[in-house]
């Protein structure tokens, strides 16, 4: 009997104090007279919106605006210049150990400015190496793997240039095009840094696309005029007919193809003007069938422009306007096109960087 009145005192104890700390609670944490203010969070982090208006050195060249337009990146004198067009503050990387002007551009959806620098070694050869500049951090480092082996590119002589580029901030890997008259060369750098040489491939290769979520690239034939997807190890042949054109791929992995106005075969002259009058458009990877946009007439190539959301914008260069053609929305602009960011154009007009919002 005594030990089950001990066993009842030592159960009522834990009782009698959970219910006293309920009481307390009730009354003065839950009290009818406390107020609670209540915000929503949220991850996503805020696109600040910011008037670009911001000088520019007369003799610079080959401007290029990142995804938002924070920043610009332009070529003089042997550097390459970044401007915060917020702050209005420039930043120099140096470029005098270059050779050759120096490819760059900025990742599809980061702050961050790839370079390609062509420079000689000490026994006379050429040779690509590669920096990755974060214009937010202003922090810049020479692309290595995982064993400090830095990434070069032997090229067999000094003709060869980097003509173009094509990377995936999904997959982390990126492709690498060097070209000169006679041929042409894919590499691929994956998330480790590591670079391969992209065999079973033309030698006559036109534009490059990565698809976002794969490690799948899309290119030109220029030889057949035919566009392939090429994946880790089989190719396979996107269209055949040799009257399209490869535009873009945008982050959800739709494909977008011109019509070709002229459909022959001019392999000694890669940089030649391209005309389109029809934009075609599918996902990858799936059973869905191609949708037709019609233009007003023949349009260069080189004057359309596939966001990263699947904007389809069209730059009338004699009109001064750019036209979203799902939507059929315009903006006008001043003074000569820069590029297009996620809010709108920028320009060149009157020694500045002007933004035009959508």
């Amino acid at each position: 009997m005594k030990v089950l009145k001990r066993l009842f005192k030592w159960t009522l104890v834990p009782i009698v104090i959970v219910a006293l700390g309920l009481f307390i609670v009730d009354k003065f944490y839950l009290s009818e007279e406390m107020n609670f203010n209540i915000k929503k969070v949220s991850n996503k982090q805020e696109n600040k919106i910011h008037k670009i208006n911001v000088p520019v050195d007369q003799e610079a060249k080959y401007i290029k605006i990142s995804y938002r337009g924070k920043y610009a990146a332009y070529y003089k004198d042997n550097v390459i210049k970044i401007i915060n067009t917020e702050t209005k503050d420039e930043k120099t990387i140096d470029m005098s150990k270059s050779v050759d002007l120096p490819y760059y551009k900025w990742l599809p959806d980061r702050d961050i400015l790839l370079i390609g620098e062509k420079c000689i070694s000490d026994n006379k050869g050429y040779f690509l190496k590669f920096i990755s500049y974060d214009a937010k951090r202003d922090e810049s480092f020479e692309l290595s793997d995982n064993n400090n082996n830095k990434v070069l590119i032997p090229l067999s002589d000094k003709s060869y240039d980097i003509t173009d580029t094509s990377a995936s901030t999904s997959t982390h890997i990126m492709y690498i095009k060097i070209s000169n008259i006679f041929s042409s060369k894919i590499y691929r750098i994956n998330i480790m840094s590591q670079l391969e040489t992209i065999e079973n491939i033309t030698s006559k290769v036109g534009k490059i696309s990565i698809v976002n979520r794969e490690d799948k690239l899309i290119y030109e034939d220029r030889i057949t005029g035919t566009i392939n997807l090429k994946g880790y190890k089989n190719n396979y042949p996107i269209d055949t007919t040799g009257k399209l054109c490869l535009l873009s791929v945008d982050n959800e992995d739709t494909i977008y193809v011109g019509n070709k106005k002229d459909t022959k075969k001019d392999l000694n002259n890669p940089n030649k003007d391209i005309f389109v009058n029809e934009i075609w458009h599918k996902q990858l990877n799936s059973n869905s069938t191609w949708n037709k946009i019609a233009l007003e007439k023949f349009i260069n190539k080189k004057n359309i422009y596939i966001s990263k959301n699947g904007n389809i914008y069209v730059d009338y260069k004699d009109k001064g306007l750019i036209k979203e053609l799902k939507t059929g929305k315009e903006t006008f602009y001043k003074g000569k096109f820069v590029g297009i960011c996620d809010y709108g154009i920028v320009s060149l007009y009157e020694g500045k960087l002007v933004g035009s919002k959508f």
